[in-house]
């Protein structure tokens, strides 16, 4: 798309009648200084997060409009795409990130926003390869610990969506080994097992973890979800006894699962 075009559709229709008085009043003042418009992208942002999305709108394109020409304009580029796929917008979504990508001048610093944006555009559109690939890109880019752990852990999901048990299970496991927060290690070590193919991993490591998560006291009422990863490990490994006897256990040991209880196998 041509960039004039491009700028066109992004500032066409901009206004101020979403916005409460005083973000108008701010919006009115004539003397900027250095600051003003990363000032503007927090108040887009905070609107994004309040799901207020029109107010959010008319900032990002304020900003397109008023700071054509510095550097502010590539994240708010890249925070208008995530706000135009949230809206069902995601058509003029992958128009902008589609420029962004194929712009040489983009800061690289912003690559991690970039292409995590293009796997959420992936992910609405159902297009789990194509949502694997842009995470994996920013896996080499982003070096955050917190963050990484996030991207792997998703991916991780999708892998086991798409059918690949195997790599499913290994991002699990180095989920775990980034010492997360305990609800998303809690699940990368179910998940682990659940996603358990005979062949790939040490099934004796994972059923000495989970035995493990047994035994702490901070798992008391999610025994039944240990026991039936462990039961379905059992299961994987051939060994139908002792899968039944772990089902079992699941079973005495749910409190609202039905669906494990009527599908335990």
């Amino acid at each position: 798309m041509h960039h004039d075009a491009f700028h066109y559709r992004q500032t066409q229709g901009q206004g101020q009648q979403n916005l409460s008085p005083k973000e108008r009043a701010f919006f009115s003042k004539k003397e900027y200084n250095q600051f003003v418009d990363d000032a503007y992208l927090l108040m887009g942002k905070a609107h994004c997060y309040k799901q207020e999305y029109e107010q959010a709108n008319e900032i990002f394109r304020l900003i397109l409009n008023d700071f054509k020409n510095q550097p502010i304009v590539y994240e708010t580029q890249v925070w208008l795409s995530m706000l135009l796929i949230e809206t069902g917008q995601s058509k003029d979504a992958f128009e902008i990130l589609s420029f962004l990508s194929n712009n040489a001048e983009f800061p690289k610093k912003l690559l991690p926003e970039l292409y995590t944006t293009f796997g959420f555009y992936s992910l609405r559109q159902k297009d789990y390869p194509q949502a694997i690939n842009y995470l994996e890109k920013t896996l080499g880019v982003e070096n955050h610990k917190k963050t990484r752990t996030r991207y792997l852990y998703i991916l991780a999901q999708l892998y086991e969506k798409t059918g690949d048990l195997k790599r499913a299970s290994d991002y699990y496991a180095q989920v775990i080994k980034m010492n997360p927060v305990y609800d998303m290690a809690f699940n990368a070590h179910i998940n682990r097992a659940l996603a358990y193919e005979q062949g790939f991993g040490q099934a004796e490591d994972i059923e000495s973890e989970l035995n493990k998560m047994l035994r702490d006291d901070k798992n008391a009422e999610y025994q039944d979800q240990i026991y039936y990863a462990l039961g379905n490990l059992a299961n994987k490994e051939g060994n139908d006894e002792k899968a039944l006897e772990y089902y079992q256990k699941s079973l005495l040991a749910n409190t609202g699962n039905d669906q494990q209880k009527q599908n335990p196998t």
